[in-house]
């Protein structure tokens, strides 16, 4: 129990923040802690050769010696500065200062769906749910185009700025012929079901995702009319093509297995409600 003790106390104290004001590589001022996730630290940071603001990842330094955690690290990096899409942040550098591991990344300065409903009160009818989530699909397109699958589509990571939808966070991602999978998948061990749905190292995971992504959506404009608790397709009212295209999305039915199907599908959808 002490040594545990000890351990966490240790874990604690290496992973601290570097404080609001501190300068990386001579380069990137702090000007706040983003998150702390399982593997790396994110900060708001300035460069001031530039001035331009843009995100600083850190792997946490108690983790370093962990090789799943080493692999995610790298494995983020490795994504982003893959990908060269304007609706994906961006990648910009890596380095290792004072024996710390770091990257950077566009900063999206925008907002997200639970902004938009719960603090803008926005209400989405169900046409413009779904072309917001054709938008999103356009961009998943060419992330699934290079063999990547996102794995973590959910309300935070999908983003508007000035009307543009960005998807950020790659974090989990993962290449889908990555033959370091076997490592990625002892993370699944222990998993309920449906986060085994949203972190498979298959395409369809991405869609699960964005099956939640478009109820939540639908559920923006629904009044409940009784305290009685029910399924989605009792409550919200959608046409056959719809409800199909969700219980797909969802793995309730045969499940889409390349995003051609679900764009081809919403595409149909919008079609006929014109």
């Amino acid at each position: 129990m002490i040594n545990n003790f000890l351990q966490n106390l240790k874990t604690i104290i290496y992973d601290r923040p570097f404080k609001n004001g501190t300068i990386i590589n001579d380069k990137y001022t702090i000007i706040d802690c983003l998150g702390m996730g399982s593997y790396g630290i994110t900060y708001l940071t300035q460069n001031h050769l530039n001035n331009n603001v843009c995100v600083l990842k850190q792997m946490k330094p108690s983790r370093k010696k962990l090789e799943k955690v080493h692999l995610s690290f790298e494995n983020e990096k490795n994504i982003l500065s893959l990908l060269n899409h304007p609706q994906i942040p961006k990648f910009g550098e890596s380095f290792t200062f004072n024996g710390h591991h770091f990257f950077t990344m566009e900063y999206v300065n925008g907002r997200t769906f639970e902004d938009l409903i719960f603090k803008e009160m926005m209400v989405f009818k169900a046409i413009d749910a779904f072309h917001i989530l054709r938008d999103v699909l356009d961009i998943v397109a060419y992330i699934h185009s290079h063999n990547i699958i996102h794995r973590d589509l959910r309300i935070p990571n999908i983003m508007v700025k000035d009307g543009v939808i960005y998807v950020i966070d790659f974090g989990l991602a993962r290449f889908i012929d990555d033959r370091r999978n076997d490592v990625f998948n002892t993370e699944m061990k222990g998993y309920d079901i449906e986060k085994k749905l949203k972190r498979e190292i298959h395409y369809k995971s991405d869609f699960y995702s964005l099956g939640h992504f478009i109820l939540f959506l639908l559920y923006s404009g629904y009044t409940p009319v009784s305290k009685k608790e029910k399924s989605w397709e009792e409550e919200l009212v959608l046409p056959d093509r719809a409800r199909q295209l969700i219980r797909r999305l969802l793995q309730l039915d045969p499940p889409y297995n390349h995003v051609e199907e679900v764009i081809y599908d919403v595409d149909q959808l919008i079609y006929e409600s014109k």
